[in-house]
């Protein structure tokens, strides 16, 4: 069995994964054999914010909810 530190993917990977392709924190841990809070310190030395509770979002921007609405 192997014990050794996890491969780390690049700031460019981790924006893909998390940003444009919306995968959750327990998901790219899992695809990297790391925690979700391994994945969340990634995230923040590589200074991409994180996404707020709930994460993914189909809610309407505000443009969208000033046509909608007024």
């Amino acid at each position: 069995m192997w014990w050794g530190k996890p491969s780390r993917p690049s700031a460019a990977r981790l924006r893909q994964l998390y940003v444009e392709e919306e995968r959750s924190l327990r998901e790219i841990g899992t695809q990297f054999k790391v925690s979700a809070s391994t994945v969340t310190r990634w995230l923040e030395e590589a200074g991409i914010p994180r996404r707020g509770a709930g994460g993914r979002s189909d809610a309407p921007d505000a443009d969208e909810l000033r046509c909608l609405y007024v």
